[in-house]
């Protein structure tokens, strides 16, 4: 202030006191230092510096300006020491960036370099190696130029502002600065060095091709060998690893033969086609898939026939058999000629068959639906038939005579097929409603449960009373009749208690809020406790529900259909009562016949309430949209009627609805009454003003816009059928 004040008057006292604002500036918070790029730590500390220096040097000890001498050392020099303090954090904060940034750049720098320094001990390797060199240039300019850009030259800005750099900042910045040297030395190497390897891959590859080509060689006398292998006493277990594993070397061959080709698209070779190993793959695979077919049904033959008869699986005979029977076939073909592998053929076709005509036998005694009644009825007509125990062996069964007896077996076997059939349709049922429980859902604020989402109950009931009652018709339903009758018997229950209780559930909800209001009860004291009973009853059978909610569980409750029975014919009384009591209104005001049962049970619910009416006028009256009231409770009268146009008529007579006592239809009997009274009044009252305005007059125009419409239609009318009489008789 002292130096403004000064330039103001011209004061070459405090000349020396004037600083750039904006170095002042500089000694202000800084909110967004944190996240500051680099060129504003330049300037921040540029601007520090300028204002330390230019703090430290002014010569003016003192000022005088009017009354008052300001004293400025100690503040220039507080100044120029805040200032320095806050140019040092800043540079140190810069430095910090700068140590971070040439970490970075040095850790791609070696990165580089120990790519470099790598060896290829292999083709590939040698190809990797010469693609990421052919990569070395762009990536050493990107590198150079970003430790340039953002490193080295953000250093030389700092050189104005006079700080000395930490040993960590200095240290990063000299590694970094030593890379590119180091990283020139490791390319000249590795250029070299990938010249070797690629020479040694080179030599390595012709040396293991001419090796390749002897082991081809080789194959082809091994292969001869195996086309001879078979004839009369052939041990399969001990052949048939051997050609398999001549096709796992053929496969090994094959892998390594596209190594090769690889390898020598990666030296722009030739490519070697290898027309031998192509002949021994077609050639050997007939062989392979025969012999292992055969190796594979050998080991799994003994097992069926000498096995654990329980143990043995059904399913994988058949697909044993068929694999071996569908590879025989084809070698029979493909081994044409070739004698002492057909004899293995031959031999594995026999015992195929002989696996496949015992397959039916296997498949009776194994049949899941066999039970002991049926074992009984086998050993009394064959006393030799048991059924399989632990230790049975299909060959023991086979000693004893039991194929003999097949035809039998199959026999029995098919009916007890049937009617497991039939049995897990019954268990499946069974299952299907154990976990089948009744949809429960809160109905308004009444504290009860109701029945919901039912269609998909109802559906399942009549499906299974259908496959019940088909079932029942079966031929093999005799050993569990008795359990599909109880069943079918339990269903049926079941569907006639959920229709009965969906007609009480149906009837409640109806009639629940009918008699929850108080002028319901009131009028209909004998219904109204007849209900209460029911309502007792089913909110009971529906807490019952909710804590067990099962679904043939609680159809099959005791008790359950009387009850639903009691509450149906109660409900029909109570709605007889209800319809009886309506009537009887209806009676009493034969407008109420245009309203349907609940719109009248809307308003006689709340008898009290005069304004309930208002909703449903246009019904009762015609043309009329509701009645003008005035006062409340017992007060409360009505005094005019409105159209929905707006015509407004003023009743002769006064309504208290009050003074009916709760009977809707005594005071709109009196609506009625005084309406017809009003309207005869305003109609006559509007002929008199219409006699007094002559069509095409002013009065004419205010009789058809000021009055009632029904008043003036009457009127013109009249008017209308007077002249045309006149018009029409004969002069006097």
């Amino acid at each position: 202030d002292a130096a403004l004040d000064a330039r103001r008057t011209g004061s070459t006292d405090a000349a020396s006191l004037l600083i750039d604002p904006l170095l002042l500036q500089a000694c202000a918070s800084w909110e967004h230092a944190k996240g500051a790029s680099l060129s504003e730590l330049h300037a921040r500390a540029l601007a520090l510096d300028a204002l330390a220096s230019r703090a430290g040097t002014l010569s003016v000890a003192e000022v005088r300006t009017g009354l008052l001498l300001v004293r400025c050392g100690e503040a220039q020099r507080q100044l120029s020491q805040r200032a320095a303090r806050l140019c040092d954090g800043v540079c140190l904060t810069l430095a910090e960036r700068l140590a971070t940034r040439a970490l970075l750049l040095s850790a791609k720098f070696e990165m580089l370099h120990t790519m470099l320094m790598q060896d290829a001990p292999s083709a590939e390797a040698v190809q990797t190696m010469s693609e990421q060199l052919e990569r070395y240039a762009e990536t050493v300019v990107e590198l150079e130029a970003n430790s340039n850009s953002d490193v080295l030259a953000q250093l030389e800005l700092l050189h104005p502002v006079r700080r000395a750099l930490s040993d960590h900042a200095l240290a990063a910045i000299v590694v970094l600065s030593r890379w590119p040297a180091e990283v020139a030395i490791a390319h000249e190497e590795a250029a070299l060095r990938l010249e070797r390897a690629r020479k040694r891959a080179m030599d390595r590859l012709l040396e293991e091709r001419l090796a390749f080509a002897d082991s081809l060689e080789l194959a082809q006398a091994q292969y001869l060998a195996l086309t001879q292998l078979g004839g009369a006493g052939c041990n399969i277990d001990e052949t048939a690893p051997v050609v398999i594993a001549f096709s796992e070397m053929l496969a090994g061959f094959r892998t390594k033969a596209r190594l090769f080709n690889g390898r020598e698209a990666i030296f722009r070779w030739e490519k070697s086609e290898w027309p031998v190993l192509s002949q021994l793959s077609v050639s050997a695979e007939p062989y392979s898939h025969m012999w292992h077919a055969a190796n594979e049904f050998a080991k799994a033959y003994p097992g069926w026939f000498d096995g654990p008869l329980l143990d043995v699986s059904i399913a994988q005979i058949v697909d044993e058999v068929s694999a071996c029977d569908r590879e025989m076939k084809r070698a029979i073909t493909s081994l044409a000629g070739c004698t002492a592998p057909l004899r293995v053929v031959d031999d594995t076709v026999k015992r195929v068959e002989e696996a496949r005509a015992m397959l039916p036998l296997v498949v009776a005694l194994l049949n899941p639906g066999m039970r002991e009644r049926h074992w009984l009825s086998l050993s009394k007509a064959v006393a030799s038939i048991r059924a399989p125990s632990a230790n049975s062996t299909l060959r023991h069964l086979i000693d004893t005579g039991l194929p003999e007896h097949q035809q039998l077996l199959e026999e029995v076997s098919t009916v007890a097929s049937k009617e497991f059939a039939l049995e897990r349709v019954l268990e499946r049922m069974f299952a299907e409603w154990h976990a089948q429980p009744f949809v429960l859902a809160s109905y308004r604020e009444t504290g009860v449960a109701i029945l919901s989402q039912l269609d998909p109950i109802q559906i399942l009931l009549d499906e299974h009373v259908l496959k019940a009652q088909a079932m029942r018709s079966s031929a093999f339903i005799k050993p569990f009749e008795r359990r599909v009758r109880v069943w079918e018997t339990t269903l049926l229950a079941a569907q006639e208690a959920l229709d009965t209780w969906i007609r009480v559930q149906a009837v409640w909800l109806y009639l629940e809020p009918i008699f929850n209001s108080a002028d319901i009860t009131r009028q209909m004291p004998l219904e109204a406790a007849r209900f209460a009973a029911v309502d007792g009853a089913w909110r009971k059978l529906m807490g019952s529900t909710q804590a067990r909610p099962q679904v043939l569980e609680c159809l099959a409750a005791e008790g359950l259909q009387a009850t639903l029975d009691e509450c149906v014919k109660s409900l029909e009384v109570v709605q007889r009562g209800l319809s009886a009591y309506l009537e009887t209104k209806r009676l009493a005001f034969p407008r109420l016949f245009l309203l349907s049962n609940d719109e009248l049970l809307q308003i006689l619910a709340e008898t009290a309430e005069p304004q309930r009416v208002q909703p449903h006028l246009p019904k009762i009256f015609e043309g009329v949209d509701s009645l003008h009231m005035e006062g409340e409770g017992e007060a409360l009268l009505v005094s005019a009627l409105l159209s929905a146009e707006g015509e407004r008529i003023e009743l002769l007579k006064l309504i208290q609805p009050s003074d009916a006592r709760g009977a809707v239809e005594a005071w709109l009997l009196q609506v009625e009454v005084s309406m017809r009274e009003a309207l005869r009044s305003v109609t006559v009252c509007a002929a008199v003003f219409a006699s007094r305005a002559p069509v095409g007059t002013v009065g004419r125009e205010r009789f058809l816009l000021g009055w009632a419409g029904q008043a003036v239609l009457a009127v013109t009318r009249a008017e209308w059928t007077m002249a045309a009489e006149a018009a029409l008789s004969p002069p006097p």
